[in-house]
């Protein structure tokens, strides 16, 4: 079999753009020569020493940060080029491909109840193995969680991920809001540090999403009404359609205004493992317990060996450099 880690190249790959702009890079399809296997890709627009400041220090820590992730519920990460197709030096970021949840969602008749509850479990597995790594996501939301060809559920777009482990490189960043505006929790916006807290306030907007079909605070557009509101009013989206009061308890503990009252992604976990009531009537059971068993027979690691050391070098090149 074609060991793609230990023989990762551009060259092994062929490509076909795809329908979405970007506006830092292009996505692509890719197909590994050899098997045809298919992939996704983003390739950049401009060289690397071109990024601003803030975009490659996001750049270099999403990469660093992915390429030591092996969950099953984790977009994979498979290589980074320096090099684009054409063999300029502009830079390729090739991981499995994956789908849109959003897309799914809205579209697709065949998600229903079962695969809603999938989602909520998968995605809080790999939250709650990023929290155990000290990993925060820091942008959690819709946008960024992706399906497989099972309809299962893959956290990607560690744009924004921070290492709680290390200092945080960009000083003049330290202090800025980060992330997006629907999804910050009330502590971001009162100047806080982020943490695995505002992780998991996040968390509970997807899950409003994918129990509503509805985007969180879509009526309001203005960041500074949204902020009084959220700080001021403590005010969450309306939850309009009747759901079992074992999902609306969990949806409103993880919004919690208090960062300490909202469980962690461990204690969810077990709560969605082991509470029959989250089990409805529209949930096929042996098919949720086989997604469980999926996940736990999958046998996850963290390699800090396979940090992409040229990466470090750029970040500390454009730090002195400034």
């Amino acid at each position: 079999m074609f060991d793609l880690k230990k023989n990762f190249d551009i060259k092994n790959f062929k490509h076909e753009k795809s329908l979405f702009e970007k506006r830092l890079y292009e996505p692509y399809y890719a197909y590994l020569n050899e098997t045809n296997d298919k992939f996704s890709a983003r390739s950049y627009l401009i060289e690397l020493h071109a990024f601003s400041r803030n975009d490659i220090i996001n750049f270099c820590s999403e990469m660093n940060i992915h390429s030591q992730l092996n969950h099953q519920s984790i977009v994979k990460f498979i290589g980074y080029s320096p090099v684009n197709f054409e063999d300029q030096p502009k830079p390729v970021i090739i991981t499995e491909d994956y789908k849109s949840l959003e897309f799914d969602l809205l579209n697709n008749r065949h998600f229903v109840s079962t695969k809603k509850l999938i989602c909520m479990y998968g995605i809080a597995s790999a939250m709650a193995y990023l929290h155990s790594h000290n990993i925060v996501h820091h942008d959690l939301k819709l946008d960024n969680i992706f399906l497989d060809s099972n309809l299962y559920p893959k956290v990607g777009g560690f744009y924004l991920s921070q290492d709680l482990n290390k200092e945080e490189l960009d000083k003049e960043q330290k202090r800025k809001i980060k992330g997006t505006p629907a999804y910050l929790a009330p502590e971001i916006y009162e100047g806080q540090k982020y943490d695995k807290h505002s992780d998991v306030y996040s968390y509970s907007l997807i899950i409003y999403e994918i129990l509503m079909k509805e985007k969180p605070y879509s009526n309001i557009n203005n960041i500074s009404e949204l902020r009084n509101k959220i700080i001021e009013d403590k005010y969450r989206p309306e939850i309009k359609k009747p759901i079992p009061n074992i999902y609306r308890n969990l949806l409103e503990r993880c919004w919690s205004q208090n960062p300490n009252s909202r469980p962690t992604f461990e204690e969810i976990l077990i709560e969605l493992k082991t509470n029959k009531e989250f089990i409805t009537e529209e949930i096929d059971e042996i098919e949720y317990r086989n997604y469980i068993s999926f996940l736990d027979e999958y046998e996850t690691s963290f390699d800090s060996n396979n940090r992409i050391s040229v990466l470090d070098d750029i970040i500390n090149y454009k730090l002195l450099d400034e």
